[in-house]
């Protein structure tokens, strides 16, 4: 019998998503599951216990179970992600053995990867359907069941179960994968390792089984019958809800043949193995014909030459008789020395007989000519003529097959050729739009699916498709900009200079960056290349904010200062741009841009703009005209790079020009920003950059708003500031004391 090792492993719960793992007791259904909708875990929970109590009973039985759970969980508005893995159980009455050599793999939104022998493929995937399939099992099979969310860490599972055999060591490494996923609400997964195991089944009297003749008789007839059935390979079951009712009889006749008699069993194991194909390659059947073909060729050559060398010794015995019945047979002496082709060719007797053959075939071996017996000659000659039509008919057959699979090839590369074209076109817009680029390739990948359904039937079409498919959804994700990074490196942790100091406020000039502790109001500068940090300002005057041009610091205080930072070695005293007043009192952000301070203040629902200016600041300029949807009070950050950004604690960015807001939608970010999000750009910078440490990660958009990357990391979720360096392609993140480096390529 077959016996299942599992490990599962299953991703955090949320309140619409939940993910499970499901064995019944002798662990022959074994399934990975998840749940999207509302009240997903009690849906989840109630799913696992019916299908876990099932028991069935054929793959008709399966499939139908598997239609009625969807059909409950649409009427609940809830989505399944499904993989299933069933072991079908058999006793043969002759022997009382197990004979349960099958295995049963469903997906739903889901995917089953098989290891054999050190290959590694996938078996079954669904992406809309439900799928089911049979296939024959061998001893330390591994199988990884996968939901539709976990297929995101296919990449690291496979090269895991390359690097390790125990599925239990196997296990914390793939958490900690999981743990990186932003949502791992929907992740599932089984790992299971099926080993053959001796098993006595219990006897079945005699009495219980009594076979009459006629009933013996009908027995082996239909044995008989089945083992003609069984000549054909098994293929691929795909069963959806239109086609099921037609191939039920032909799955119940695959799994029947499990419960024959013994004689059929040992007449199936005279054959080849019934295996689950990984990949289909037709090299095998060509080379076994041309070696079929070469076979054949020395067989005939090996013939002629026997018949040559048979025909020798008749002729040289006739010449030893001619010598001595010369009168008799009325025949020259001198003619037996004549080419034996040319005497063959005069005789009567064999004007029927094609001559140029027969003398090319002879002329093989040897320019000279024998004498064959008349009778002997037709027969090897019609011997001859039927090797001939046969080698024509295999090689005619040859030809044919692979025209035909020549014509579905060409008519798949038709077939997806706009498909190819948008493709090339996504790589060549690739450097200078990458929105553009990621839609053409999310369209050539549909192309490529809806056309291979189309060309389904055809099953020699289907491993181009799938070779062109796996290209374009490897360059999909090349250039979909999810960047996963397991641990931030650290760039710098302050602890080394002040063992207090915690970062509330962080700013970039040329290669320095400058640290503000409010609680502690200290500022500390630490130089990028030399990583060389020192305190530069502390003072007893609260700081609220800060902001950095070339050769200055401007410190939001009891009104506005500033520092000249091209003298820091020197420790220069604050400089007063202006005495604290009402445009400045209550402010909490100070921004820098081309000559101009922005000071954005709540309390009076405005932005005031300050000239630069050598002798101080000019008066201030209320710059907002249109504070339409502004929520003053929920503002976290501020950022300036020629227009003006806010975010606010409920995820929302406003986009503000001209001191009015103007529209601005997020597009092609999958999942939407969270709460409490901080914002940056400045002069140097191309996009837009967002900290959302709610979903630990870093995404990078247009001034548009379209999608350009995002990175996750769980050093992420603590972060509180950054600072972002586009030409060294680096991202300062800031936690407490201590600075973390985040590449951006």
């Amino acid at each position: 019998m077959i016996k299942a090792k599992v490990v599962s492993i299953t991703g955090s719960p949320l309140v619409d998503g939940w993910s499970g793992f499901i064995s019944n007791q002798d662990q022959t259904l074994i399934c990975s599951l998840a749940v999207k909708g509302e009240n997903a875990k009690n849906i989840g929970h109630e799913i696992s216990l019916e299908i876990k109590k099932s028991q069935p009973d054929s793959i008709g039985h399966l499939h139908n179970l598997l239609l009625d759970t969807l059909s409950k969980l649409r009427d609940q508005q809830a989505q399944l992600q499904l993989a299933l893995l069933w072991l079908p159980e058999s006793i043969d009455l002759k022997t009382n053995q197990s004979n349960s050599q099958l295995m049963v793999l469903a997906a739903y939104q889901g995917k089953i990867i098989l290891k054999r022998e050190n290959k590694m493929g996938k078996v079954i995937e669904s992406d809309t359907g439900l799928k089911i399939i049979q296939g024959s099992i061998k001893n330390n099979d591994e199988l990884i069941l996968l939901t539709q969310q976990a297929a995101q860490i296919e990449q690291s599972l496979r090269h895991l179960l390359k690097s390790t055999t125990s599925h239990v060591d196997l296990r914390p490494k793939i958490q900690e994968k999981i743990n990186l996923l932003i949502d791992s609400s929907l992740t599932s997964i089984g790992l299971v390792k099926l080993k053959t195991v001796e098993e006595k089944v219990m006897d079945i009297a005699p009495k219980e089984k009594v076979v009459t003749s006629s009933q013996s008789n009908n027995i082996e007839q239909t044995s008989k019958e089945q083992l003609l059935q069984t000549k054909e390979r098994p293929k691929k079951i795909d069963i959806n809800h239109e086609r099921y009712s037609d191939q039920s009889t032909s799955i119940e006749q695959n799994i029947n043949r499990a419960q024959e008699p013994q004689k059929i069993e040992e007449e199936e194991k005279k054959k080849k193995e019934k295996e689950i194909k990984i990949k289909i390659s037709f090299k095998p059947i060509f080379l076994s014909i041309k070696e079929m073909l070469r076979k054949y060729i020395i067989k005939l050559a090996s013939w002629i030459k026997k018949v040559y060398t048979s025909s020798k010794k008749k002729l040289k015995s006739r010449e030893k008789k001619s010598n001595h019945s010369s009168l008799a047979d009325n025949v020259p002496a001198g003619n037996n020395q004549s080419n034996p082709a040319s005497s063959f060719t005069s005789s009567p007797s064999y004007l029927q007989i094609p001559q140029k053959f027969i003398k090319k075939a002879l002329n093989i071996f040897s320019n000279r000519g024998v004498y064959l017996e008349t009778k002997s000659s037709k027969k090897n000659l019609k011997r001859i003529y039927l090797i001939v039509l046969l080698i024509i008919f295999v090689v005619g057959s040859v030809l044919f097959i692979k025209k035909y699979i020549e014509a579905q090839q060409i008519q798949a590369q038709n077939a997806i050729q706009p498909a190819l074209n948008l493709l090339d076109e996504a790589k060549n817009t690739m450097d200078h739009d990458i929105v553009l680029s990621r839609d053409k390739t999310a369209e050539a990948i549909e192309i490529m699916i809806a056309e291979q359904k189309e060309l389904e039937h055809q099953r020699f079409t289907q491993r181009y498709f799938e070779k062109n498919l796996e290209e374009a959804r490897e360059f999909y994700t090349e250039i979909s900009g999810l960047i996963e990074v397991a641990q931030l490196d650290i760039f710098f942790d302050l602890r080394e200079i002040s063992s207090n100091f915690l970062i509330s406020r962080a700013v970039i000039n040329n290669q320095n960056l400058f640290l503000l502790d409010k609680e502690e109001r200290q500022i500390i500068n630490l130089e990028i290349n030399s990583k060389q940090a020192n305190k530069i300002h502390e003072n007893d005057q609260e700081i609220r904010d800060m902001a950095a041009s070339d050769d200055q610091l401007f410190l939001l205080s009891n009104g506005i200062h500033s520092l000249n930072v091209t003298q820091i070695e020197s420790f220069p005293g604050l400089t007063e741009l202006k005495n604290e007043g009402d445009s400045d009192r209550d402010a909490l952000f100070i921004n820098q841009y081309q000559g101009y301070l922005y000071v954005f203040n709540p309390s009076k629902r405005n932005i005031y703009r300050y000239i630069i200016r050598e002798e101080g600041l000019s008066e201030p300029i209320g710059w907002l005209t249109n504070k339409q949807n502004i929520k003053f009070d929920q503002i976290t950050s501020v950022a300036i790079d020629g227009r003006i950004w806010l975010s606010d604690n409920t995820g929302s960015i406003i986009k503000l020009e001209r001191g009015e807001p103007i529209e601005f939608n997020i597009s092609g970010l999958e999942e939407s920003l969270g709460n409490s999000i901080r914002i940056y750009a400045d002069a140097t910078t191309s996009f837009l950059y967002v900290l959302d440490p709610q979903k630990s990660r870093v995404v990078i958009l247009s001034d548009e708003g379209d999608f350009i990357k995002q990175i996750t990391s769980p050093s992420l979720a603590s972060v509180t500031e950054m600072i972002v360096n586009e030409q060294e392609e680096q991202i300062y993140a800031i936690s407490g004391s201590i600075v973390y480096l985040v590449n951006l390529e």
